[in-house]
């Protein structure tokens, strides 16, 4: 598949890539500033990553090599998607905890501050989504999105899944008028830094990420 961009880019979108084939980090951080003068406090966002993103809106779309629905997760989804949620946290050396999850998520849907999409294969079974929070540039005074959790169930890797479900963000972040997206992945996440560039995501090398805990 191949990206073309051909305009100057006018975005900063910072990003947390994940993704064995798909997976980016979990989230912790609390307060940050990056090179673009975005500045939020956050009651939890992701882990040291090192790495920032840009991606052009305008980059084309990735082409889904498998015959996948994707859409916006609903709360029939929950069982399904806790699942799923869950085993994301396992990879990140977390201990499972569904119910707990569950929970996580249910609250997410329910009070819609997240935005969920999955990935829904022929027999109607969810192989794999993405999350994303809402936050918002003070110096472009605009919405920005992050791209938090990416997740493929193993079974289902290599099929170009994450590339559609990262589509399904990217068709977020332009018909909710924000300025663009970024994520953020651990440096040894070898395909994922490998994965996110085929996506038009580009390695922003001009930023430090700093984080700070509650104790």
């Amino acid at each position: 598949m191949g990206y073309t961009d051909t305009m100057e880019n006018p975005l900063s979108i910072s990003a947390k890539k994940t993704d064995w084939p798909v997976m980016p980090s979990r989230v912790y951080m609390k307060i940050r500033k990056v090179d673009y003068g975005l500045e939020v406090g956050w009651d939890s966002i992701v882990t040291m990553a090192h790495h920032f993103l840009k991606f052009p809106l305008w980059t084309a779309r990735g082409q889904n090599k498998t015959n996948m629905k994707y859409r916006k997760a609903e709360i029939k989804d929950l069982d399904a998607l806790t699942i799923l949620f869950d085993k994301y946290r396992v990879f990140y050396r977390k201990d499972s905890d569904i119910a707990s999850a569950k929970s996580f998520l249910k609250a997410r849907i329910s009070n819609q501050d997240s935005e969920i999409f999955v990935a829904e294969n022929t027999e109607q079974q969810l192989v794999g989504f993405v999350q994303l929070y809402p936050l918002f540039s003070s110096t472009k005074m605009m919405k920005l999105w992050l791209l938090n959790d990416l997740f493929v169930n193993y079974d289902y890797r290599k099929k170009g899944i994450s590339l559609g479900l990262m589509d399904k963000a990217k068709e977020l972040v332009e018909k909710s008028g924000a300025c663009g997206m970024y994520l953020e992945t651990e440096k040894s996440n070898l395909v994922g830094n490998n994965l996110y560039p085929k996506a038009g995501f580009e390695l922003n090398q001009d930023s430090n990420f700093y984080e700070w805990h509650c104790k």
